[in-house]
């Protein structure tokens, strides 16, 4: 029986929502990799609920970060009791990992809702690292893990630095809101009585980018801790690879790679797809990371919506590595329609894909 891998871009605003399908059509494994802003979840919801309720199990659940547009939907998601669905196992470096200076994250508030919600529901956290955070060690291997059905997994951010970053922005936060690091049930209860709204809009542009100019730009890195604390990772399946690059700092990602090169005496990484980091923020994709990787497809989770992503200067950097490259994007923006100039796409043998309609679904099969 022919095995199968799909990867399913959900319409998340700003942010990133990602749920991943592998295995045989009798035995189809699932992750999901952040739940978006909370509207996200009106979508995944349903995507979910469409699986028989037998075979609604997710064998990981990845919350990279604590950023709003990554998390709000998890935490929707791990309070939803009605939807009957089983979780295997979280990866989320959460507050509990401070006690060695650790995690995380701007949004602390919605990172204090998780953690109370994964510890109330029982779930097992980081349970592959021992219960430890999951990050990339200063020396040795990069750690790699195998789930269930064969998806082997390995880590390429964050390092413990950029975790150690996070630590005092995390407690500043939650004590802002009038929370208690690390009280769950205050946690559940000031849940209870706070709900976020977020207005997204769209537009549409039809300048052409100026591919030359615009790789001429400087590029000046990623500074935010809450991004250098991301989860990111390839995922390799019956000779298929793709990297969830979240939030991740590129100067990570680099180091990363080029040890994973090394072991495996490779110049360059072949990626089936690339999730860019940080929606195509030009910040986190330095010329150095696009150098290292030889992605077919790289897909862009944004909407635009509130920073304005992808960047010009990102995508400039992808499509002048004259790679044949296809482009695939989860909403028609005025910062992402620019990209489908038949002009530009000749000029630098690239394609692009939309979806037919913002808020619709975009499904990726590398089967």
């Amino acid at each position: 029986m022919r095995a199968m891998f799909q990867i399913h871009m959900l319409p998340a605003a700003h942010g990133d929502c990602l749920l991943v399908e592998y295995g045989l059509q009798d035995d189809v494994h699932r992750m999901l990799i952040d739940g978006g802003v909370a509207p996200t979840y009106n979508t995944l919801r349903p995507k979910l609920l469409a699986i028989p309720e037998k075979q609604r199990h997710l064998d990981l659940v990845v919350i990279s970060h604590v950023d709003a547009d990554h998390i709000e939907g998890i935490v929707k998601l791990l309070g939803d009791a009605a939807l009957n669905l089983s979780i295997r196992e979280i990866w989320f470096n959460g507050l509990m990992h401070l006690e060695d200076r650790l995690p995380l994250s701007f949004g602390g508030v919605q990172g204090e809702y998780a953690s109370a919600l994964i510890e109330n529901r029982k779930i097992p956290w980081n349970q592959a690292n021992e219960g430890q955070a999951i990050h990339v060690p200063a020396e040795g291997p990069l750690p790699c893990f195998t789930l269930p059905g064969g998806m082997r997994l390995t880590i390429l951010s964050p390092t413990l630095e950029k975790m150690h970053d996070m630590a005092d922005k995390w407690e500043t936060e939650v004590k802002k809101a009038g929370l208690v690091p690390g009280h769950p049930k205050e946690a559940l209860e000031h849940m209870s009585r706070k709900a976020k709204k977020l207005l997204v809009s769209f537009s549409e542009g039809s300048d052409e980018p100026d591919v030359e100019a615009l790789i001429r730009e400087p590029y000046e890195r990623d500074g935010a801790p809450a991004n250098g604390s991301s989860i990111a990772f390839l995922a390799e399946y019956e000779g298929s690879s793709v990297l969830f690059g979240a939030d991740a700092h590129a100067e990570v990602l680099v180091e990363s790679i080029e040890r994973l090169l090394k072991v495996r005496q490779l110049d360059v990484l072949p990626l089936d797809v690339f999730k860019l980091p940080h929606h195509g923020s030009a910040a986190n994709l330095s010329p150095r990371l696009v150098e290292l990787v030889r992605p077919k497809r790289v897909l862009i989770s944004t909407s635009g919506a509130i920073f304005e992503h992808p960047d010009a200067e990102a995508i400039s950097r992808i499509v002048h590595s004259g790679r044949d490259i296809d482009l695939i994007f989860n909403y028609r923006s005025e910062e992402t329609v620019v990209w489908d100039s038949e002009k530009v796409r000749q000029q630098f043998g690239f394609s692009t894909r939309y979806p037919q309609e913002n808020g619709q679904i975009v499904s990726v099969d590398l089967t």
